[in-house]
């Protein structure tokens, strides 16, 4: 959808409005299902050839080689360490200054590379943790215009379009955008493209690069 509506991968920083070169997905992953393990953050930046089996391919090798460690072995992650071992006044400018830089987009590659807030989705899979999907709120930091929540997978009643009724498999998603990037018109009718996908989901074996052909 993002491809081809490109006014969805906008952002605003600093008062201004810009639009990315490239689509972006990041999502944190859990390294142990326990309480007190570690985070990663993780980033995912599809090219025009990938297609719903690559990509998957893709997540599903970056998790199991991030799992591999209990702890952060370089990146942003390791870059969040370090700040947090710094004394509480020094993290405290160095935060201000950070945030000032974001304000005015110059903050150096070594913050923003690896950060899931400068991407053009932060996606969370909650059910992954037995949670449902909720609209979570966009940061004020970093260029994040997307936020999805994917909630559990369960049985629900569904209405089928020749008036009968049928028990499926059924998953929420919780979207949270910021609507300063386009007008309620044109999420709409983006809206109707995520519709249409859903309904077709063959068309996901297509490269990201090749049009979908709906017609509005």
């Amino acid at each position: 959808v993002v491809r081809e509506r490109p006014l969805m991968n906008r952002f605003i920083q600093g008062y201004r409005m810009y639009e990315r070169n490239e689509i972006s997905i990041s999502f944190v992953v859990k390294r142990r299902f326990a309480d007190g393990a570690e985070e990663s953050l993780m980033v995912l930046v599809p090219k025009d050839s990938d297609n719903l089996d690559s990509i998957s391919r893709k997540i599903v090798g970056d998790v199991q080689e991030t799992r591999k460690s209990e702890h952060s072995t370089g990146g942003v992650d390791a870059l969040l360490d370090g700040f947090a071992k710094l004394p509480r006044f020094v993290l405290i400018v160095a935060i201000r200054i950070i945030r000032w830089l974001d304000f005015w987009g110059i903050n150096p590659k070594a913050l923003t590379e690896g950060d899931p807030n400068y991407t053009t989705i932060l996606t969370s899979n909650l059910g992954s943790i037995q949670c449902p999907s909720v609209h979570h709120h966009l940061s004020n930091y970093g260029t994040n215009s997307i936020m999805i929540t994917i909630g559990t997978l369960h049985k629900q009643e569904m209405l089928m379009a020749d008036g009968t009724k049928e028990i499926r498999d059924v998953v929420d998603i919780g979207a949270t955008l910021d609507e300063r990037i386009a007008d309620g018109f044109y999420f709409a009718k983006s809206l109707k493209l995520i519709k249409h996908i859903f309904a077709h989901p063959e068309m996901l074996e297509r490269p990201l690069g090749e049009s979908s052909g709906f017609e509005f």
